[in-house]
């Protein structure tokens, strides 16, 4: 039944998010969190919508502020460990549907067109609180993603977005496991559609084809290996490279580094590989991106195993070197 306290619900639930969440106290996860079980609680209370919409308002107006809140719906959409957000993305068992630019693309007639013509003896009007800016479908869609991503109005920026962290990720892999990215992009076509993902697919098949063309190499200098290598305080066991397409990938910024000799013959004896195996193509190297392993022997006679920065790794082995 009506209690017609509608307004003074929503001013008690804004005060309310006002004053406990939407503050520089609360991270941008724990916000987006609060607002995913706002968006399902609501729903249960009110089927219609307009509960939520009122609400929700305040709340999206902060997150737009925000510097990280892309990043952060990014983040949970690709965590498997962590986020509702993940089940609602495609770890549920409901239909996936693709993210529209905008809820007011298709009007309430639209609804009409499809196959809701059995539905019309069931139809019922607005209540008089709801919007008439919106439409009905926007009230009542029950697609979290595509709230949020309608927070900004444009699905582009989660887009890239997404494109900036999948470098870093590709970048800082060391063994070219693809597998839960691979399942991560195919989702994300499904949602924001196959053309929006073209640069992040070449970005993956670049891993899988350095991977491949790492295996060739490894084969070839293990036959032919240099044993001028063996002479120097630091030795370079082995080399991975990950072979980008430039033009498909984010700027890769950082300042370029002079690697170590040990370092600088084994990259060379690489390329020259490559150079063989995909004449006429040349590496271009980007000193300063990716990860070294390293194995330090310290006075005690212990061992220990590091992943550093090409800059830490250049610096510990000119260390080495010293008598």
């Amino acid at each position: 039944a009506r209690t017609h306290e509608h307004r003074e619900l929503v001013a008690s639930l804004r005060h309310a998010f006002a004053l406990r969440l939407l503050h520089p106290g609360a991270n941008t996860a724990q916000i987006l969190d609060v607002y995913i079980s706002t968006i399902k609680a609501l729903r249960l209370l009110d089927p219609s919508g307009v509960l939520l919409e009122a609400i929700s308002e305040p709340i999206k107006a902060y997150l737009r502020k925000r510097d990280d809140t892309v990043r952060s719906i990014v983040t949970s959409l690709t965590d498997d460990s962590n986020s509702e957000l993940f089940e609602e993305f495609g770890g549920g068992t409901g239909e996936i549907k693709p993210i529209t630019q905008s809820y007011d693309e298709s009007d309430d007639e639209g609804d009409l067109e499809d196959g809701a013509d059995d539905h019309l003896e069931d139809w019922t009007p607005d209540p008089i609180e709801a919007d008439p800016r919106k439409t009905s479908r926007s009230r009542k869609s029950n697609d979290i993603l595509s709230m949020l991503v309608h927070i900004y109005g444009s699905k582009e920026l989660f887009v890239n977005e997404y494109r900036l962290m999948l470098a870093d990720k590709l970048l800082s892999s060391l063994d070219f496991d693809l597998d839960r990215e691979v399942r991560n992009l195919e989702l994300l076509k499904l949602r924001f559609g196959e053309g929006s993902m073209l640069n992040c697919e070449i970005m993956i098949k670049d891993l899988e084809d350095s991977k491949r063309i790492n295996a060739n190499i490894k084969a070839t200098l293990s036959r032919t290996s240099n044993e001028s290598t063996r002479h120097h305080g630091s030795q370079v066991e082995s080399l991975d490279v990950t072979i980008v397409s430039k033009q498909f990938w984010p700027t890769l910024h950082g300042d370029e580094i002079k690697p170590h000799k040990a370092m600088k013959e084994r990259m060379d004896a690489v390329a020259h590989e490559y150079s063989v195996l995909k004449n006429p193509r040349q590496l271009v190297w980007k000193t300063n991106l990716g990860l070294v392993q390293l194995e330090l022997e310290f006075d005690d006679g212990q061992t220990k195993e590091f992943t550093v920065p090409p800059l830490l790794a250049t610096i510990i082995m000119h260390i080495g070197d010293q008598p």
